[in-house]
């Protein structure tokens, strides 16, 4: 239970902490690849992240045999972690820029 508030957490505490860059990308929204790559990437790659985290943290405390534990465990998690973390810096770098005009 623990975990999967840690995983909410790691959704909602970026969001509030770049409330303003969230809302700046979300209005100023364009089906074009500047938009894509300038703005949304940071924010889909740490999406990205916390999903390939869910089934690591629904699969803690089962055993090995068990159906819902996630055959490949330890690269789901790997994968969450360099994508969320990826984000992240993607984030900060992006509203630094976007801070500073």
């Amino acid at each position: 239970m623990l975990c999967l508030a840690g995983l909410v957490a790691a959704g909602a505490i970026p969001l509030w902490i770049f409330w303003d860059l969230f809302t700046h990308l979300t209005a100023s929204f364009s089906p074009d690849l500047d938009w894509l790559l300038t703005g949304a990437i940071g924010f889909a790659l740490m999406f990205g992240g916390l999903l390939a985290s869910v089934p690591v943290v629904l699969s803690i405390g089962r055993t090995p045999d068990h159906p819902l534990y996630p055959r490949s465990r330890g690269s789901l998690a790997g994968w969450g972690v360099s994508l969320y973390l990826l984000g992240t810096m993607l984030v900060v770098q992006i509203g630094t820029i976007a801070h500073s005009w």
